[in-house]
Formats: structure tokens, C-alpha cells, sequence
């Protein structure tokens, strides 16, 4: 037996032979429901202040109080024990408006029995308890929506705003009075109005197209006329049918993150027009004056133009690596997809970098199958694959080393093969040498941010193809680059 079935029933009838009779149906029950009997609403409540009870059987008409607006005072002094109303009347409209005023059931005198009686207390005392039950539950709902960081508004699927919380109200000075009632589109610049319509109608009709995505961008426009970035997260509302009767939109002002990209943009920009074009062009008059040296017999010069080009070239890398790791970064990364011959690039990269070998006194070697088929991709990208790993050889194999770049088709794959004599790789490193700002550890050591072989792994992924590496330590390392053929 639970606390509340301890507790009597406060039954208000001054009609002392139906309170006898109402009494006689109770107290077939009297081991789970006591009776307290009152004649009026005053004195039922004074009993209810100074005890508790399980339900309230409320009589419609008393001396002190008639109709309808007696169950507020009870309510209102009680809400959270239920009431049964008692009425004379067989009026389905009058039961109604009972409930409507904060009864839980009501009984036509005369027309129940106590099996009807009891059922009706029960279950008018497990509706209230669930009701309290969501009435704190919403609460809690309303505190945690109010209250929170984030920017919330909903609206119906005409676009009508049916309430917005107060973080929005900070966002973007407008007052929820000022906007319930009224159409989104007031909150939203012209053109993030119209993408916003375009969403909702294939929220709507469930036929989201295959780059939807549960987070997109728009700009709202604040009561001043300031244009503020959100990210926002849409949701359907939906009835207990299960039919759409609105959206909920959670909004995060991204002001500062768009700055960012700003900032960042503009660097970029830097790193690839005011650094690695005239860094470029460095290294060109590098390779001009090293040869001019040669032929004039300045040996001076031809000891120290090689310098000069070997520290552009390392410079040059890690600017490629940078922009390349930005696009990478990018959602999609976009390539450019054309036929590309592969021993086309290796033999440019190969004129690169074979000043770069004989400054380090390598062997640089190219080995190339004749008549490849081209292969499908972005001709940048596969560029900066191959000269990352032909630059990462070369930095890694030591004086008098030898550095092999071959290519061949295998099935429906060509395969580019960087082989080097340097000092090698353990079984433990490899399955980290991919890993985003990793660099290696002993002998291999060098400086940079650990960029090179994330950036060539990811570029050969979008490519379809793989990346293979076999390593002896003392001995040197091969990495394999097979991607696929045009079809």
C-alpha cells in the first residue's frame, strides 16, 4: 500500500443522504480510504490546510459555493491532489468544463455504484500523479530551453514563430514579442531566408537530397542591422500522430570562427602568392647562376649556390605542405579530374630535384616504363605526392646514398616506387608514419611539422589508389604508390 492510499478522502457534500450513500460505497474500502466529510467549501478548505489527502470528492452545489468556480479554490490551495466533482446534472458539457477548470474526472450522483466510485479515484489519482510527472518535466524542459547557450526559435510549417528562447533574445535584440506571431524570414538575411524555405520543405516531405546536412550555415540580421553568421541545427516537430507541425531550429553565433577563416585565408594567400611565387623564382635563378658559376669556373659561387637552393627547396616544402594540409581540410576537398601522365611529372620532378641529389652527393636515378597509360586524377595533386616522397628519399638518404624513382603498370594499376638507401624504418614507426604531424624519430629525424606523408596518403585515398611501405632497418626504405588507370 502505497503513502497516497494511506491518506482519507475529503468528500464536500451538503446533501447529507448522498453524502450517507457516498460514505456507505467508501467504506467498503475503508482499509485503503478513510472519509473526512464537510458540508462546505470553507470548511473543506480549512481540513485541506491542515491535512493531507488523497483525493478531493467536490459537490457542485453548496451553500457557499455553486457551480463551476467551485473547484478553483480547491485547485488552487491543492494542486496536487486530484478532485472528482460530484454533480446532479447528466451534462457531458458541464463534465468538460470541469476537467477544463482542474478537475481530473467527475460523477453523476445517482448514476454510480462503488466499483464505478473507486475506479474513478484511481484513476483520477494516477492521472494527477502523471500530470505532476509532466508538469515537472516540462518545467525542467522550459529551464533547460530558456537557458540555454544556444539560440532557439520554432515555428509552424507556414514559417509562423511560435517561440524562441532568451538566447536568441541576446543574439539578436529582438524581443520574443516581437517576433512571435510573425513570419522566420523577419530574422534572416534575403537569401539565408530563401535557403532556409528550400530546407524546410524537404524537411517537410521527408525527401532530403544526398548532400543534406544535419548542420548549415545562414546569416540572421539583428533588430540594429548587423548581419550575424550562425550554424544552425534543424529539427521537425511533430504531433502524436506523428505528423510535421513545425521546425525547432538551435542556432551558434560562429562570428569569431569566421574571423578566424578569415585570418586564415588571407595567410594562405600570403604563403602561396607573397612566398612561393618569389621563392619559386629563387630557386630558378639559383639553377641559372649555379650553371653560369660552373661554366665561368667561380667555384666559390658553385659551392654556395647549391645552399641557397637546397634551403629554398626545404622552405618551398613545408609552404606546399601547409596550403596542401589547408585544402585537405577543406569539406569536400576538391580535385580536378583529368588524364595524367605519370612519368610526364616523374621526369619534371626528376630536373627539380637533381640539382638538390648532387648537392647531396646522390645518385638519383629514374626508371621508367615506357608507354604507361594515364592515370585519372588531379595533376597538382599527384604532383605534390611525388615530390614529397622524392624530397622525403632525399633528405633521408645520407652522402654517397642512392635514391630510385621507377614506375610500371601492374594490372589495372600504375605503381611509382621512391627507393632509397637511407637508414631505414622500424617495424614499430610505419603504422604511425601517416599520421598527421608525426615525424620521425633516430636517424631519420629532420625538421618540419610531420605533414609530407599525411598530405600523400590523404591525396592518394581521394584518389582511390594506396600506399605501400617496406622498410629494412641499415638498409633503406620503399614507398609504393599505385593508383588507377583511366578507364
Amino acid at each position: 500500500m502505497t503513502t497516497i492510499e494511506l491518506r482519507p478522502i475529503l468528500l464536500v457534500e451538503d446533501n447529507l443522504a448522498d453524502a450517507r450513500i457516498i460514505q456507505v460505497m467508501l467504506e467498503s474500502h475503508s482499509e485503503q480510504y478513510p472519509v473526512v466529510h464537510v458540508e462546505r467549501l470553507t470548511e473543506a478548505l480549512a481540513r485541506l490546510r491542515q491535512e493531507e489527502f488523497a483525493a478531493v470528492l467536490l459537490d457542485l452545489s453548496l451553500p457557499d459555493s455553486k457551480g463551476l468556480q467551485t473547484i478553483g479554490p480547491v485547485y488552487n490551495q491543492v494542486p496536487h491532489v486530484p478532485i472528482v466533482v460530484l454533480t446532479g446534472l447528466d451534462d457531458e458539457e458541464i463534465g468538460i468544463k470541469a476537467v477544463q477548470e482542474g478537475a481530473q474526472d467527475y460523477l453523476v450522483k445517482g448514476q454510480f455504484f462503488a466499483n464505478t466510485l473507486m475506479r474513478a479515484i484511481h484513476y483520477s489519482i494516477e492521472r494527477h500523479r502523471l500530470r505532476l510527472t509532466l508538469q515537472a518535466s516540462e518545467g525542467r524542459c522550459r529551464d533547460l530551453f530558456e537557458n540555454a547557450s544556444d539560440a532557439i526559435v520554432s515555428f509552424t510549417t507556414e514559417g509562423i514563430v511560435t517561440e524562441v528562447n532568451r538566447g536568441l533574445e541576446a543574439l539578436l535584440g529582438w524581443t520574443r514579442q516581437e517576433l512571435v506571431g510573425h513570419h522566420y524570414s523577419q530574422i534572416l538575411t534575403p537569401d539565408a531566408a530563401a535557403q532556409m524555405e528550400e530546407r524546410v520543405n524537404q524537411l517537410l516531405c521527408g525527401e532530403c537530397p544526398p548532400t543534406y546536412t544535419p548542420i548549415i550555415e545562414i546569416e540572421a540580421t539583428r533588430k540594429d542591422g548587423g548581419i550575424v553568421p550562425l550554424e544552425v541545427r534543424d529539427d521537425v516537430l511533430a504531433n502524436a500522430q506523428c505528423r510535421p507541425i513545425g521546425i525547432m531550429l538551435m542556432a551558434r553565433d560562429i562570428t569569431t570562427r569566421k574571423e578566424l577563416e578569415r585570418r586564415r585565408s588571407e595567410f594562405l594567400a600570403l604563403l602561396s602568392h607573397d612566398i612561393k611565387n618569389p621563392l619559386s623564382v629563387l630557386i630558378g635563378y639559383a639553377d641559372y647562376l649555379q650553371q653560369e658559376a660552373r661554366q665561368h669556373g667561380v667555384v666559390k659561387s658553385v659551392e654556395v649556390l647549391p645552399w641557397i637552393k637546397s634551403s629554398g627547396l626545404t622552405i618551398l616544402s613545408l609552404v606546399n605542405n601547409y596550403l596542401d594540409l589547408s585544402r585537405i581540410e577543406e569539406q569536400p576537398l576538391k580535385l580536378e579530374c583529368e588524364a595524367v601522365g605519370i612519368n610526364d611529372l616523374l621526369q619534371r620532378i626528376g630536373q627539380q630535384y637533381e640539382g638538390e641529389a648532387r648537392h647531396r652527393k646522390i645518385t638519383f636515378t629514374l626508371v621508367l616504363q615506357p608507354k604507361l597509360p594515364w592515370v585519372q586524377g588531379d595533376p597538382v595533386a599527384i604532383d605534390r605526392i611525388l615530390s614529397n616522397l622524392v624530397y622525403n628519399a632525399l633528405k633521408f638518404t645520407p652522402p654517397e646514398g642512392k635514391v630510385t624513382v621507377s614506375s610500371m603498370l601492374q594490372g589495372s594499376e600504375v605503381v611509382i616506387t621512391v627507393a632509397d638507401t637511407g637508414p631505414g624504418i622500424t617495424a614499430e614507426e610505419i603504422p604511425l608514419l601517416f599520421e598527421k604531424y608525426h615525424r620521425a624519430v633516430g636517424a631519420r629525424r629532420t625538421a618540419g611539422l610531420g605533414l609530407g606523408l599525411f598530405i600523400v596518403k590523404t591525396l592518394v585515398e581521394r584518389h582511390g589508389g594506396r600506399v605501400e611501405v617496406e622498410s629494412v632497418v641499415g638498409s633503406g626504405t620503399q614507398f609504393r604508390i599505385a593508383l588507377p588507370i583511366k578507364k
